[in-house]
């Protein structure tokens, strides 16, 4: 029981830099993203002496990043983290011990105990900046509608990029819609300034198949990869939404079970 409190009392001091981490991550990435939207569009427009921006009230994003942190403590729980994960630690250390196991095993049992909870903290902690990034970037094509129309989904296009984000790549949406792919994804909103041949993304499925078979098989998975070139899985269909109750509508990729009916 000792032992257990004393895990604890040494986990709160992480889970107060989470939390702390996750508030200013939100903030800072609300901002940056603002400043990213005049960045961007000025990069693509013909004629950046006349262009005139305009910059969003600041709090309706303060707004956006107060209550998608509180979102984030409600839903995942940050206030428990201490205590969840003091607890699990110890059982097995103390398990360990009890078994005979050397300090050395015993370290290691712990080491991929803890890495669960932290590993999911730190997946919440990036996503939820990444999410105000995004905000930020949407509310400066909002507030420049004159001159940004709507903006261009924008994926990695590489191995690391899972088949819903390959599939979205290069689509065009509008200011109502925002980029909603999985948990840290790394997907951005290029702006769409209506003129011809600015902006050329190809679709998705065009530049997927650039990539290597091997690639393109590490991507898709065996059953899906052999349906996609059987022409029985159309590439647009490789995306699916869920609700998440942070952040709502988001993106996943589609199982094969879904595309193949197996």
């Amino acid at each position: 029981q000792r032992f257990n409190r004393e895990m604890s009392r040494e986990l709160e001091t992480l889970e107060g830099a989470l939390q702390r981490a996750v508030a200013d991550g939100v903030a800072s990435g609300a901002e940056a993203g603002l400043d990213a939207a005049r960045r961007l569009a000025e990069g693509l427009a013909r004629d950046p002496i006349s262009f005139g921006w305009n910059r969003p009230d600041p709090k309706a994003l303060r707004a956006f990043s107060d209550n998608l942190t509180r979102q984030l403590e409600q839903q995942i729980g940050l206030g428990k983290f201490a205590n969840a994960s003091g607890q699990k630690v110890a059982d097995l250390l103390l398990s360990g011990m009890a078994q005979g196991y050397s300090p050395m095993a015993t370290a290691r049992l712990a080491s991929q105990a803890f890495n669960v909870p932290l590993a999911w903290a730190q997946s919440h902690a990036r996503t939820a900046q990444i999410y105000a990034y995004r905000a930020g970037t949407l509310e400066g094509y909002k507030a420049n509608s004159d001159i940004v129309k709507g903006w261009i989904w924008a994926a990695s296009l590489d191995r690391r990029t899972c088949p819903s984000c390959w599939s979205m790549h290069g689509t065009k949406h509008k200011h109502d819609e925002t980029l909603n792919d999985h948990h840290q994804g790394r997907c951005c909103m290029i702006p769409d300034l209506g003129i011809p041949n600015v902006v050329n993304l190809e679709d998705g499925e065009t530049a997927f198949r650039r990539l290597s078979p091997e690639d393109q098989r590490a991507v898709l998975g065996n059953k899906v990869f052999e349906g996609w070139k059987a022409g029985d899985v159309p590439f647009g269909q490789m995306s699916r939404t869920y609700d998440d109750p942070v952040y709502g509508q988001m993106r996943r990729a589609a199982s094969a079970k879904e595309l193949l009916g197996e």
